[in-house]
């Protein structure tokens, strides 16, 4: 396993960059309908830095292509239950960040039902390696300062693309700084230790998700517009939920859009 995990992070800074993203051909109406459909988007959420912003999303499905050999290998070695227990750990040490944006959203049942998950898992669930919480009924339930600044009324601002971080918009990006420097994890284990967490927090999230992304990237008429679309829905389906002040925007579309996709899927663990 030790062999599997240095490669997944020497693939993060050598990967191979001729691997292409396959895209099927494009008709010309097929390009109209992709065009108008970013015209309408984009008056809700402007593509901040298209041309950046493509170079940046190709930049990463290399990336998923030269990782995938490996995420094939550890897949096979059945580390199942090694993988399980991980991710329910990481899991764990998010769980303060999500109870204190529930209370910052007026959500105080899920505010409190996190912080009893949190105590549940730490002590019972051997610092967080078993669910113990969820084997009785108490769910997790992700939430983010991004999250919390949209419940609020603040809106998406622009979208772009960064490196290996994928989708974000500049409250998002807002909301990931604020919960990474006020995050108890450093304030208790230190910085170095935070980052280690997100360094592997990243390789567990492309673990969870590399079939999917690769499967509909080589599958999407075109795959930045694709994901794009779908980080937005993601986004705002959370949004709406606990919305207090925001108004629904055409970013949600009417499920019988021709255009409408399952925004269910997220880069981030979260």
């Amino acid at each position: 396993m030790k062999r599997i995990y240095i490669l997944l992070l020497l693939s993060f800074v050598c990967f191979g960059c001729s691997t292409k993203t396959k895209q099927p051909h494009l008709s010309a109406k097929e390009r109209e309908e992709i065009k108008l459909q970013n015209e309408e988007d984009n008056k809700i959420t402007p593509d901040l830095f298209p041309q950046t912003s493509k170079a940046m999303h190709d930049f990463n499905m290399n990336l998923i292509y030269a990782l995938k050999p490996a995420l094939d290998e550890y897949k096979q070695q059945k580390f199942s239950v090694v993988h399980k227990g991980v991710v329910n750990f990481l899991h764990n040490l998010q769980e303060p960040m999500n109870a204190g944006n529930a209370f910052l959203q007026l959500d105080f049942k899920s505010g409190l039902k996190t912080v009893l998950r949190f105590a549940i898992n730490s002590t019972a669930g051997m610092f967080g390696f078993m669910d113990a919480a969820g084997a009785i009924g108490i769910k997790r339930d992700p939430r983010d300062f991004g999250q919390t600044l949209g419940v609020w009324g603040v809106p998406m601002g622009g979208f772009f693309v960064m490196p290996v971080y994928a989708q974000t918009t500049t409250r998002d990006l807002v909301g990931k700084i604020v919960d990474t420097t006020f995050n108890p994890i450093n304030s208790v284990f230190g910085w170095a230790a935070g980052l280690f967490i997100d360094v592997t927090q990243a390789s567990m999230s492309i673990y969870e998700s590399y079939d999917f992304v690769i499967a509909t990237n080589e599958t999407s008429i075109d795959s930045y517009e694709t994901f794009k679309t779908m980080y937005l829905q993601n986004r705002e389906k959370k949004i709406n939920e606990y919305c207090l002040f925001c108004k629904q925007s055409s970013n949600n579309k009417e499920n019988n859009s021709p255009n409408n996709m399952s925004s269910d899927y997220d880069f981030d663990m979260e």
